[in-house]
C-alpha cells in the first residue's frame, strides 16, 4: 500500500531527482517499520 501511494505521488506530481530519492527513502523505512513486528509462535 505504500508503494501505491509513494509512487503515485511522485508520478502525479511531477518531483524532482532529490524528492524521488527522498520519497524512495521514505518507502524503504516504512518498510522497514513495518517488517518489525513478528507473530508469535
Amino acid at each position: 500500500m505504500a508503494w501505491a501511494f509513494i509512487g503515485g505521488h511522485v508520478v502525479e506530481n511531477d518531483v524532482d531527482a532529490g524528492g524521488t530519492a527522498a520519497f524512495l527513502v521514505l518507502f524503504v523505512l516504512l518498510g522497514s517499520l513495518l517488517a518489525l513486528p513478528r507473530m508469535p509462535g
